[in-house]
Formats: C-alpha cells, sequence, structure tokens
C-alpha cells in the first residue's frame, strides 16, 4: 500500500491496527498542534467529537489532518471523564464508519476484519463469518432478524451480504474506540479546555439523560414489593393459570419493569399449559421484537376493572395506569422509613 493510500485508508478507518501505525509514524506531540499554524487541526478535532451531537456526513479534505483528527478526538473525549460521552463518541465513529465500509472494495473489507482479529470467508458477493462470532456479536442487536436461523450457514460460517457485515464491523468498532478512550491515562490541560468545551456543548443532551435515567429509576424495578396488587395477584397466580389478559398485562408490565425476554418466558414456565416456543412467540410480539414491532403498553387500571383484574389497595386510590403505583409506593415507603 503506497503512503498515500494508507493516508486515506487511516482517514477512514483509524480503528484498524495497521492505521495506528501509520499514525504513529505522522503524529506530532501534542503540544505543537496548539500553535498557531496548527491550531485548526485541534479545532478540527474537536468538531470531530462533536459529531456525536451534530450527525454530519463524513466528508474530508485532508487525508492526514482527518487521520489525526481522530487521535486528538479521542484525547478531548477522554478528558471530559464522562463515560456516556465515551459511549456517544464510539457510536458516532461506528457510524461513520459503516457508511464508509458500504462503498468499500470486498477483500479490503475481508482484510480489515481479518486484521481485527476475525477470520471471514468470501462467497462472491457475500461473506461467511464465523458462527460463534456471529451470535456474540449480534446478540446485542434488538431485531430478531439477526437470529443466526434467518441465514444460511456454510462449515461453520453464517453466510451474510456486505450490509449485514459493515452493521457487526460497526459494533466492533465501539468496543475498540472505548477501548482506545479508557486506556489513556494522562490528560494534558491544554486538551482538557477542549473537554470542558464539550462538556458545555452537549450539557443538554446529558441533561435530557440524567432526566431519562432518574424517569426509569423512580418507575420501574423489579422489587415486587413495589408492584401494584393486580400485579402481584397474576404473579401469584400463574401457576394455576390466568386468563388471556392478565397473561397480555403481565408481560407488558414484566417488560416495563426491565424484565428480559427469558425471564419472562421461565416465570411462564409455571403454567399448566406452557409450550415454550409458543410462550416465545406470544412474549417477543408483545414486546415488538416480532411481527409489525409493536411494543404494546401496560393496559390502563380502567381497562383491567373491565376484566376483573383489579384488586386496590390503598395506594391505588387517584392512580390511572399500574406503572404509576410504583412511583407512589417508594414514596410511601420513604415516608415510612423517616417516621
Amino acid at each position: 500500500m503506497t503512503k498515500k493510500n494508507t493516508a486515506r485508508w487511516t482517514a477512514k478507518y483509524p480503528f484498524d491496527p495497521l492505521s495506528k501505525e501509520y499514525l504513529k509514524s505522522i503524529a506530532l506531540d501534542v503540544d505543537e498542534y496548539f500553535s498557531e499554524d496548527l491550531i485548526h487541526i485541534m479545532e478540527y478535532a474537536y468538531d470531530r467529537a462533536l459529531l456525536m451531537k451534530t450527525r454530519k456526513a463524513p466528508v474530508w479534505k485532508n487525508d492526514e489532518i482527518e487521520a489525526i483528527s481522530y487521535f486528538l478526538a479521542v484525547l478531548i473525549v477522554r478528558g471530559t471523564d464522562n463515560r456516556y460521552l465515551y459511549w456517544m463518541f464510539a457510536d458516532s465513529e461506528s457510524k461513520r464508519a459503516y457508511k464508509l465500509l458500504l462503498f468499500e472494495d470486498n477483500f479490503a473489507i475481508i482484510d480489515l476484519v481479518n486484521r481485527l482479529g476475525i477470520d471471514i470467508e468470501s462467497y462472491g458477493r457475500e461473506f461467511g463469518i464465523p458462527f460463534l462470532e456471529y451470535v456474540k456479536i449480534t446478540s446485542r442487536f434488538s431485531s430478531p432478524r439477526w437470529k443466526a436461523y434467518y441465514y444460511r450457514v456454510n462449515n461453520g460460517y453464517v453466510v451474510i451480504d456486505k450490509r449485514r457485515l459493515a452493521r457487526i464491523i460497526s459494533e466492533l468498532v465501539k468496543d475498540i474506540v472505548i477501548d482506545d478512550i479508557e486506556r489513556i491515562t494522562g490528560i494534558p490541560n491544554k486538551i482538557r479546555v477542549y473537554s470542558d468545551r464539550l462538556l458545555h456543548d452537549v450539557r443538554d443532551i446529558l441533561e435530557k439523560i440524567r432526566e431519562s435515567q432518574e424517569i426509569r429509576e423512580v418507575l420501574t424495578t423489579k422489587n415486587r414489593e413495589m408492584y401494584p396488587p393486580c400485579i402481584n395477584w397474576m404473579m401469584q397466580n400463574i401457576g394455576v393459570g390466568l386468563p388471556h389478559a392478565a397473561r397480555f398485562t403481565l408481560v407488558t408490565f414484566l417488560g416495563k419493569m426491565g424484565y428480559n425476554t427469558e425471564e419472562i418466558i421461565n416465570l411462564f414456565s409455571r403454567v399448566p399449559d406452557f409450550n415454550v416456543e409458543r410462550t416465545r412467540y406470544q412474549v417477543e410480539h408483545i414486546l415488538g421484537m416480532r411481527g409489525g414491532r409493536k411494543k404494546y403498553s401496560v393496559p390502563s387500571c380502567k381497562t383491567l376493572r373491565s376484566y376483573n383484574l383489579c384488586f386496590p389497595d390503598d395506594i391505588c386510590k387517584g392512580i390511572k395506569h399500574p406503572v404509576q403505583y410504583i412511583s407512589r409506593a417508594k414514596k410511601v415507603k420513604e415516608y415510612k422509613a423517616k417516621r
């Protein structure tokens, strides 16, 4: 690969081990990027870090500056000491890589993935990825269309097209970028000025994250003591059989509380007519993982009363939805603890 081609490759995929070696050969001491002649590179790197918010298209004019901007942007993000921003930056870089990979030569993609530690096979316009590697990576994806049984398996390799392989590579990129960030131990004070600027410019995003986390903490829990009596009744009587409306309510409520599919299926294993495959299909359908991908909401108290599934206690007075019970139950518990 010529120096020009290496520069272009590094500009596109700075996370590649080959690119990192090239970066070492062209990168200057960090302090030099704060000189009057090179400060524009520092500003460009800052804009790259800010892509986590702006989501601009991956377009650049100078390959070496583009390549170096990754190294500097990683320093800026590390200086925030904010793990959520680490993830946001890694996600931004993974999406950038995905868009570029869609237009990449197939043999170049194979070489890249091999350097990332995965043995890829070529099948003309398709690719083969080792079954265990495929399952390991795609287990993170929520869509059931990534299940291995939807694809042809050839001698232990799952056969997929270029678009799906690019998506899998982009998932690997997240891990690599976060690792690049976290392995940095010392941040120059000049870099921290940019880190503080980044924290300021994304403060609206961080505030929304904080608020959403607080809401989730208030409205979700796996502590059954906080559940409304209707839900506890359903969980207590699941072994003797529940009407369809109760089963539907229980699945939607538990999904809202953070239970995963396997945990819900395991709970329903006590149902007299339990069938694991049928139960899995029904649970995944209700949680929006199958069919039209519609995620159903927990029925209201009014709806549950119409099915004779409402067993109110003192905390239930005035609430209109089972999920509201949790925040009120927590407040009651806190009040009693203070007395």
